[in-house]
């Protein structure tokens, strides 16, 4: 027999057996079960401070529902760095329905993640022919923990849409390669220009598109697999994706425009030629692969990226040599292996570091498009090579199910940390104790929940990997938790360190001069106040505390004009209120001396 007819003899084709119904439709039904089975309680689930605020909780414009207003400024906006109209758009929708419930944001998500594993099978299924191979696939990109992410947190939306917006332009492009006609590529258009409004990452999905035409689709270089798919050159698989390359320039621009308004990067940003982010992107493409294949330490805040050691740079090219080996040598009698490979390089690309359209920061939710295409080789690869012997392939139906149940117990815990604030940083604490993201995070949820001796707990851990470098809001945090432990000694150090940074900070005037007057010393609480006051002669809060000040000192007349013109510039000011409430006591022969002091942090 000759290399090249046994190289057709083994080339993997998409007509296998004809395809029954009932597996379809059984492999749906456990899809859709296992997914509202292992994910359903975060119905139950809360906020959570990080980022859910600065898009949902907190956000003036999403918690006004659905408004003309509110529609514009999703579509003008680059708040928070991003340009994702339709994302703002969704959460938008669930306050009209849901208010500020969490569950029904949570729902959302979970079904969005559903109809996404759902859209996958029934795309690998149109494209393979393969029910059970497809629906394994599904199944690990449903259960994976890496997947927890993007699923449990609010903010996961963006991906989940953009995901949705992904797998519907390629079953339109399905379509399209069965019978090619500008109306049906016109919708694959759409589809993919409504997921980069949804998320960035999604601008190198044309590229897959073309791997894809490769293999399963065999439109090019191969014998056609499907009867109504013709075979194209690489000239004309390029020139029909035209329109999508250039769709994908736009969102190029966009994604970079909301960059440099959101955070002011520069131009020379867009594509990356830094040595030091080439090398963390080569490495974060190991990195999320070794997540994937054994998914430990998994947590929602990461540290900074730093650039990685000589030994993991060497242990990250002889792994990009051997894959990228592989594949090559593989190319014609499992065509699958590249492919997948091109998935995964291509849809992580924008969130690599090489193009600047992320914070160059680890996220599991990056994996979430990305891991598909590695999910796609492994199955088809480890179904291939166990076909030759019953034994092997017994053997290989027992290991499958066995991977599936570890995999579910693993989502499951590793979903339980998504629950609410304190178990998702305190897992990110426990994982990486030096996580001076979370330490703060948990600070300051702590300092809400009057919890100074927690928040001080982490407040010492940052100063002492921090010291004088913490920063100001931190530190302010700081000398907050102190003044709460009537600690007014070591408060009112701190906000000096404060005011020496920042002279003009009124907030560390106020508080000085509220511990200093605690402290027992209300003429220094009274110079630091009136100091404040030369700087902003119309700062209410430090009129009231000022005039509290000079209520205890017995200087009646001075406390009143210092109180009522805090009124004045601020009617609401509790403060200037119960000042002047105790003044007016003070002024009845019959009232008892006042024992107010003015109000800590």
């Amino acid at each position: 027999m000759s290399r090249q007819s046994k190289h057709k003899e083994n080339k993997p084709t998409v007509a296998a057996a004809p395809v029954r119904p009932r597996d379809v439709a059984l492999i749906a039904v456990v899809l859709t079960g296992a997914v509202l089975a292992v994910y359903g309680r975060i119905l139950g689930f809360d906020f959570v401070v990080y980022d859910d605020a600065a898009y949902v909780t907190q956000n003036k414009w999403v918690n006004q529902g659905l408004t003309a207003d509110g529609i514009v400024w999703a579509f003008t906006a680059t708040y928070h760095a991003h340009w994702h109209p339709l994302t703002w758009l969704s959460h938008m929708l669930d306050v009209q329905l849901y208010g500020l419930k969490p569950w029904g944001h949570h729902l959302t998500n979970l079904l969005l993640h559903l109809f996404n594993t759902l859209l996958l099978f029934a795309a690998l299924l149109l494209m393979t022919r393969k029910p059970w191979h497809c629906g394994m696939v599904a199944a690990l990109f449903a259960l994976h923990p890496l997947h927890v992410e993007p699923v449990a947190w609010v903010v996961g939306r963006k991906d989940l849409l953009s995901f949705f917006f992904g797998m519907t332009s390629l079953l339109a492009y399905l379509r399209y390669t069965a019978h090619r006609s500008w109306q049906r590529m016109l919708a694959v258009l759409v589809l993919f220009g409504l997921g980069l409004m949804c998320h960035p990452l999604l601008i190198t999905w044309p590229l897959v598109l073309l791997a894809l035409d490769v293999w399963p689709l065999q439109r090019i270089g191969m014998a056609a697999s499907q009867p109504g798919v013709q075979q194209i050159s690489w000239r004309r698989a390029l020139l029909e994706k035209a329109a999508l390359f250039a769709l994908t320039l736009v969102g190029v621009a966009a994604a970079g425009f909301g960059i440099m308004v959101g955070v002011v990067a520069k131009l020379d940003r867009w594509l990356s030629t830094s040595p030091d982010l080439l090398a963390i992107a080569a490495y974060g493409y190991v990195r999320y692969l070794r997540q994937l294949l054994w998914p430990s330490g998994l947590i929602a805040i990461y540290p900074r990226q730093q650039t990685p050691a000589v030994w993991q740079l060497m242990l990250v090219a002889l792994v990009w040599a051997w894959t990228v080996g592989i594949a090559v040598w593989q190319r014609k009698e499992r065509p699958y292996l590249a492919v997948g490979g091109i998935w995964y390089l291509m849809a992580l690309l924008p969130a690599s570091g090489v193009l600047a359209l992320g914070t160059h920061r680890w996220s599991d939710s990056y994996t979430y498009l990305s891991s598909v295409g590695i999910l796609v080789a492994a199955v088809w690869c480890g179904a291939e090579l166990c076909a030759p012997r019953r034994w092997m392939r017994t053997a290989a139906t027992v290991f499958a199910v066995l991977l599936l149940c570890a995999v579910t117990a693993l989502t499951w815990w590793q979903t339980s940390s998504w629950r609410d604030c304190p178990a998702l940083l305190t897992r990110v604490t426990t994982i990486d104790p030096d996580n001076l993201e979370a330490h703060e995070l948990l600070a300051a949820f702590a300092l809400q929940r009057e919890l100074p001796v927690e928040a001080l707990r982490h407040l010492d851990t940052m100063w002492e990997q921090q010291g004088q470098t913490m920063s100001t809001p931190d530190l302010l945090n700081f000398c907050s938790a102190n003044f709460r432990l009537n600690r007014f000694g070591q408060s009112a150090d701190c906000y000096r360190q404060v005011l020496q940074r920042e002279p003009d900070n009124a907030q560390a005037s106020v508080f000085l001069g509220a511990a200093l007057a605690a402290q027992g010393d209300p003429a220094g609480a009274i110079d630091t106040y009136q100091y404040a006051l030369r700087k902003n002669p119309d700062n209410a809060d430090v009129l009231a505390q000022l005039g509290m000040v000079l209520l205890q000192q017995g200087q009646l007349d001075r406390a009143a004009g210092y109180l009522q013109r805090a009124l004045l510039l601020q009617p609401g000011n509790t403060v200037a209120r119960r000042g002047l409430a105790d003044l007016a006591a003070r002024r009845d022969a019959s009232a008892p001396a006042s024992t107010s002091r003015p109000d800590g942090p």
